[in-house]
């Protein structure tokens, strides 16, 4: 019978800790799609920032333009007066980086491979693995289905740390309010009925959170945390840790560095589903990756 352990690699946390050169299965390939530069290039202006308190509050023409300049151009943009609590955000952050910090035993109990051969979506663990030749990313990730509630499967929610499954529930209650709140300004960019996408894209929607954990690695130049891809949602919420860089988005042939920021930061980021649904050649889609540097980031997403 074949050797098929390269189908079950290990965690990449584990895997950072006893390596002096990332195995081959991780590296970059010369002809890589959406490849160039891992350096990437500084931002051209600064990342657009919407502020949802004048755009939720009122008609105001000035915050509307600049939603509608972020979708034709980046496909992404922050949001400021947003109602998310630092508390909240440094706790599901806090707790997020206790729970990578778990020995591994107790991490695979969350794991996302069952019996040890068949793969799911939900879990703790790393990518899928089809193929030997097949590219992995550099991080491991926790994946959990978050809505609709009563669809949950709490066998996947840690309980350790403590605080984890109520900072979670309470971070993704708060972004799915962001995320209407978005889709309603849309929909009146568009001159749609305003709960035209929060009933499409919303309202008893499948949605996930995934914390992504990228460890350090002796060979930053030659792996990627997360390779290039579109979002297929309609709507991202990324929170990105403070401090941290290493998010790339691509634009003309260039990709660039979104800049860390001394305050946690909540990146909107617009996926496939929202251009396809809406048949707005206007709107424009990103194609993101996530350059590993040298310090162990956590992010958390919610889609």
């Amino acid at each position: 019978m074949a050797d098929e352990s390269w189908r079950l690699p290990s965690s990449v946390q584990q895997l950072a800790a006893s390596i002096q050169e990332p195995p081959r299965q991780y590296l970059l390939r010369e002809q890589e799609p959406l490849g160039g530069n891992l350096a990437g290039t500084e931002m051209p202006e600064p990342i657009p920032t919407i502020d949802l308190g004048l755009l939720s509050a009122s008609n105001d023409a000035e915050e509307a333009a600049k939603l509608r300049s972020a979708l034709q151009t980046w496909g992404f943009f922050k949001v400021s007066d947003h109602g998310m609590e630092t508390s909240l955000m440094d706790s599901v952050m806090n707790a997020s980086r206790d729970f990578f910090r778990l020995p591994l035993e107790e991490k695979r109990k969350y794991s996302n491979i069952i019996g040890g051969k068949h793969f799911q979506m939900e879990g703790y663990g790393t990518d899928q693995v089809k193929t030997q030749d097949q590219r992995l990313d550099w991080s491991d990730r926790l994946h959990l289905k978050v809505e609709p509630e009563d669809e949950r499967n709490l066998a996947h929610w840690p309980i350790h740390p403590k605080s984890f499954r109520d900072d979670l529930h309470e971070y993704t209650s708060k972004s799915k309010r962001i995320k209407d709140d978005i889709l309603r300004a849309v929909a009146k960019l568009l001159e749609l009925d305003e709960d035209c996408l929060v009933n499409q894209f919303s309202n008893r929607a499948l949605t996930y959170a995934r914390f992504n954990y990228y460890p350090p690695c002796p060979r930053p130049d030659l792996v990627l945390g997360i390779k290039p891809h579109s979002d297929v949602y309609a709507l991202t919420v990324l929170l990105m840790d403070k401090d941290v860089a290493g998010l790339q988005f691509l634009r003309d042939g260039t990709w660039y560095n979104v800049p860390s920021a001394s305050n946690y930061t909540l990146l909107i980021n617009v996926g496939v589903t929202m251009e396809v649904a809406i048949s707005e050649p206007q709107v424009n889609f990103s194609h993101i990756r996530v350059n590993t540097d040298i310090c162990t980031q956590v992010s958390l997403l919610h889609r």
